[in-house]
Order: structure tokens, then sequence, then C-alpha cells
């Protein structure tokens, strides 16, 4: 017959969710397994892993779940940088990271395989396993544009959520390998070291200028004074129409990370005038001027639709 209170004790830690092994191993038959289904008593969510009907439909059961769909999964991706806290990541479908097999389909979670799982780095997090935030960065680099991993990126190290050193497992695992966003992290490590040079404003003014003569933009003015406080300071670029300043920055990561605080208040001065700042690194302008562009196209709309223009 199976050992009812066996699986509620078990279901109870797992958020309701258990899987075929642990339905053996508290006694129960493929057709004690299937007179539950039929009942009502249990509800089937993927092959072989079920739930109690009385478990609430959280997402942390989603997550129980994709996880017992494997014999080992360990969250990942956009979910783990959920788990993180990492700026800009919701709620979604799980996503599991499991060794390379002939079987990825699932019906609840994205599936990234992996011939490395036991060299990945994972830590415990609201009772999961889950990839580290480097681990994570990387994982998500497969998908995200160059300028949004590399905010993801920054926010993590400004939020002491990440440690340029806790790269250096990954660094010597994926030498010589091909991992998709390998070399994007790779390179986001190198210009944040203590050796990363300053790129040349002249260049990265290039640059910038570039990008704004693609953009149907309004008229715009390089070099536009302020007087914040009582001190002169200029901006890169103001787009007077859509009281909107434009800021590229070639300055090292230290440099950037020490000037952090001054940016900042720069940045709130302009606000209080009611005027936005955007700001774009060197790798955002060379190797993803499309996606600044359009960012500061739908910044402008924007504002200009809400009459901050």
């Amino acid at each position: 017959m199976g050992d009812a209170r066996h699986i509620d004790v078990l279901a109870a830690r797992q958020y309701g969710v258990f899987n075929l092994r642990q339905t053996r191993e508290a006694g129960f038959d493929k057709s004690a397994v299937r007179r539950r289904l039929d009942s009502g008593a249990w509800i089937q969510l993927d092959h072989r892993v079920y739930c109690l009907a009385s478990a609430p439909p959280k997402w942390e059961r989603r997550l129980a779940a994709a996880v017992l769909s494997r014999s080992r999964a360990v969250l990942t991706g956009n979910t783990a940088a959920h788990l993180h806290e990492l700026k800009g990541f919701g709620r979604g479908r799980p996503v599991i990271l499991v060794a390379r097999s002939s079987n990825i389909r699932s019906r609840i979670a994205r599936v990234i395989e992996t011939s490395l799982l036991d060299q990945t780095g994972t830590t415990r997090i609201a009772g999961f396993e889950a990839t580290t935030v480097p681990e994570t960065i990387l994982v998500l680099a497969r998908d995200l544009t160059r300028a949004r991993i590399e905010a993801v990126f920054d926010d993590a190290l400004l939020s002491r959520k990440l440690d340029l050193t806790e790269f250096n497992p990954i660094l010597n695992r994926e030498s010589g390998r091909r991992t998709p966003g390998m070399r994007v992290v790779r390179e986001l490590v190198a210009d944040r070291g203590p050796t990363a040079p300053t790129k040349s404003s002249t260049y990265l003014e290039a640059l910038l200028e570039r990008a704004l003569h693609q953009a149907p933009i309004p008229p715009w003015t390089r070099e536009y004074p302020f007087t914040l406080g009582d001190h002169p300071a200029r901006v890169d670029v103001f787009v007077a129409d859509w009281r909107l300043v434009v800021e590229a920055d070639g300055r090292s990561w230290h440099m950037r990370n020490a000037d952090f605080d001054r940016d900042r208040r720069r940045d709130n001065e302009l606000a209080t005038r009611g005027i936005q700042v955007l700001r774009f690194s060197y790798s955002m302008l060379s190797d993803d001027p499309e996606d600044c562009v359009a960012k500061i196209v739908a910044t402008g709309s924007v504002r200009a639709a809400s009459g901050f223009g």
C-alpha cells in the first residue's frame, strides 16, 4: 500500500513535491502511485514528479519540482539571479543546470546541460541548491546582451554580492573551452581588474557621437556646461528637448568605483532639475551600439510623452 505518512513528511520539506524514486522508497508501487493520481490525492507535475493536491501552487513548488525532476539539478540562470537578488530578475519559469544527457525535455523548466556539473560552484539559498553568483552570471551571459550582462556584473560588484577573485576557478576551468558567454565574462573580469587600462576619451567620444548620429533624436550639444552647486561642470551630451544627459565612461572599473558617489551626487543634482542621465561604458558603446541607441531613443520618447522634455 505504501507509507502515506512518509510521503506527507517528505512533501512538507519540499513544498509539497516528491518524485517517483521517493514514492518507491516509501513503498508505493506503480499501481499504488496510479491510484493516488486517479483519486486526485496527488497531482503529476512532470515526468516522475508529483505533489500533494493540498500543496499551494507557489513558485517555490515549481522550483522544487524542477529540481526533483532529475537525479541532480541545480537552479541557475534567471532563477538563481532572482534568488541572489541580482537587479532586474523576477520569478519566472525555473531554470536548472544538469549533467549532460540525452534527455533535456521538461514540462516545467528550462534545462541547461553541462559536462562539468561536479566542478560548478553552488551554494544553498532559500532551501535550494543554486549556482553561485559568478556561475550564475556565466549562465546569464549565454542570452543577455553585452550591455545587460555588464550592468548585472557591475551592480553585483557594487552591492558586494560578487568579488572578482571568485571568477578564478571558472577562468581556470573554462580555459580552452568554448562555453557560451565565457568570452564576455572573461573580458568583463579583465576590464575590472587592477591593471585594466583607461580608454582614450577622444576615442570614446567618437564612439558616442557615432551612436548618436544613428539615432532619430532631437538636436544635441556636446560638452554642455552646467553649474552644479558652486562648481562648474560639463556633461558629454545634452539633449535639450528631452532634458536628457548622455555620458560615456572609459574609466577603469577601479576609477569608476572610486568615483561612484561623486557621479551619483551629480546625477541626483541634475534629477532635481528634471534632467535624466544615461551612462554607457566603453564596452557598451563598442560592442552593442544599437542597444545604446535604442535605450536613448526609448528614454527620450518616454520623457517627451510624459511632458518631461
